[in-house]
């Protein structure tokens, strides 16, 4: 087995959507609802540069963000990811459109303290099962998921000073290699 942590590593790695607007340098992450429409749905989107090998069995993996701020009582969430090889940064809403089948919802994010998900190995197991992944990048999505009005969480990005950006924590076991062995016969 084996295991890694990733964190956000750059500006443009994380970010924030509310509603279709792309918020990529904010010094913090939000998701729920921010206001009073659904046009205020906030999304998180996590970018990580991997060394997961294509095939690997996820054993585990969770995501870990860093506690900011809160309004509220209870934040739905969901976690995807963009379903993609080797998704690039985003530069719009459109670019995190495609998303994995395998999600995890939760029904309630804390609203004190720092967060780490449940398992979301299903999730990173549908990226590195697909023949094109590379073992470089996963974006992963943290969804508003019919949160009430005015209720929002949040974390820290990687542009607040990089000191706490979002982690992504997997621990696998690498896909086996078979040589095969020559038989000499005489």
């Amino acid at each position: 087995m084996t295991t890694a942590t990733y964190i956000v590593d750059s500006s443009g790695d994380d970010g924030y959507i509310k509603g279709t607007t792309m918020n990529i340098t904010s010094q913090y992450l939000i998701v729920g609802i921010d206001g009073t429409q659904d046009s205020h749905r906030c999304s998180i989107w996590t970018r990580f540069v991997t060394t997961i090998p294509q095939g690997s069995v996820i054993n585990n993996a969770t995501m870990k963000y860093y506690f900011k701020a809160s309004d509220g009582v209870t934040v739905k969430a969901r976690f995807e990811a963009v379903d993609a090889d080797n998704p690039g940064k985003p530069t719009t809403s459109t670019d995190l459109s495609v998303r994995t089948t395998a999600n995890v919802t939760i029904s309630n994010v804390p609203s004190s303290g720092d967060y780490t998900s449940p398992d979301i190995k299903t999730i990173i197991q549908e990226l590195v099962d697909r023949t094109g992944f590379g073992g470089t990048m996963i974006t992963m999505l943290s969804d508003n998921n019919t949160s009430t009005d005015n209720t929002k969480r949040y974390y820290q990005s990687w542009d607040d000073a990089g000191t706490n950006p979002p982690e992504l924590y997997v621990d696998y076991t690498p896909p086996t290699t078979f040589i095969p062995h020559c038989l000499n016969v005489i």
